[in-house]
């Protein structure tokens, strides 16, 4: 007899574009959450934005859609202390008076009647300000726990989990689950689809798996990582800079 669960999986990689600092405001976010609720229900991740500024400022949350992965039975959304987003909308915008903390912000995730895995890039950034941006990704996954066990005991699902780092400069690496032992390929894509790179071809048993994604063969630019195994098939976007 089995029970479904929802694994909630935050891995938050906050990284400044070009190295920068932000000079307008402070986001946080969990380290790491992992929660496991009923399906049918809609779960938050919660985070906080300061304006950290004597002056208004409009920030801007965004959904990276042309990275997303999004099972069609799930919906995903933005909040703040403003207003809910549409879960078919991707941006949301938020204005702070000075020195505002806005602790309701936070990304609603909910999986209803689909087992699979959602992936959601994200960007958060001062709207006079872009280059400043932060980015961070929330992964879902669901899948069935047998009663008794205890969740994370064995891999819920064929899982692959987003690059980390991203953006990666020498190294980076890449992590995937495997509830069942079989054959699995994980490779490299340019934006073409071209395989550029095979990172892992063969057997391999059931469960957590690592592979290291050395950059030193890859010239700068934008990547996917895909894994294949008997019936599934799932891709993450890399981005390299030398």
């Amino acid at each position: 007899m089995t029970k479904r669960a929802l694994s909630l999986l935050l891995i938050a990689s906050l990284l400044p574009a070009a190295g920068l600092a932000q000079s307008t405001f402070t986001f946080d976010v969990p380290e790491h959450l992992i929660v496991e609720p009923e399906i049918n229900e809609t779960y938050a991740f919660h985070m906080t934005l300061t304006n950290t500024t004597d002056q208004e400022r409009i920030y801007v949350l965004e959904f990276l859609t042309e990275e997303e992965e999004l099972p069609a039975t799930w919906i995903r959304n933005w909040c703040t202390h403003h207003y809910c987003l549409s879960p078919f909308d991707s941006v949301a915008h938020d204005t702070l008076t000075p020195g505002f903390v806005d602790t309701l912000v936070r990304v609603d995730v909910g999986a209803y009647v689909e087992d699979g895995v959602a992936i959601l890039p994200t960007k958060v950034y001062d709207s006079a300000l872009p280059e400043e941006a932060v980015f961070h990704t929330f992964s879902a996954y669901i899948g069935d726990v047998g009663v008794g066990e205890q969740a994370g005991s064995r891999p819920l699902s064929y899982s692959l989990a987003p690059v980390y780092p991203n953006p990666f400069n020498a190294r980076a690496t890449v992590r995937f689950t495997l509830p069942a032992p079989g054959e699995v390929a994980v490779s490299v894509h340019d934006v073409t689809g071209r395989r550029v790179l095979t990172l892992a071809d063969g057997f391999h048993a059931a469960g957590a798996h690592r592979i290291t994604l050395s950059g030193a063969q890859l010239a700068s630019g934008r990547y996917f990582i895909r894994l294949s195994a008997p019936g599934h098939s799932f891709a993450v976007p890399a981005t390299l800079v030398k």
